[in-house]
């Protein structure tokens, strides 16, 4: 059994790899997380306090749950606070 999130991540980063580049997927990604948590913490004027996110990066792994055979690619969603990482799997 998968999560959730990890699995719809995974088959949208397999879905959206043949229509755009990886790069350009994870800029849109990051900024869309940046806008989400911004709208949710009502800070959109101010451009220092919409950063939340640090960086997100293309890894490959082994998914945890359940028998698997080969690696599988994910992002890695690195924020500025992890305070803020309870708020984002709310939004």
């Amino acid at each position: 059994m998968h999560s959730p999130v990890s699995s719809s991540l995974s088959a949208l980063v397999s879905a959206i790899l043949n229509q755009i580049s990886v790069s350009e997927y994870i800029y849109k990604f990051h900024l869309s997380i940046d806008r989400a948590l911004a709208i949710h913490f009502r800070r959109l004027g101010d451009r220092k306090s919409e950063s939340f996110v640090a960086r997100i990066t293309l890894v490959k792994g082994v998914p945890f749950y359940g028998f698997h055979v080969g690696y599988r690619f994910y992002l890695k969603i690195y924020m500025l606070s992890p305070l803020v990482m309870s708020r984002l799997v709310r939004c």
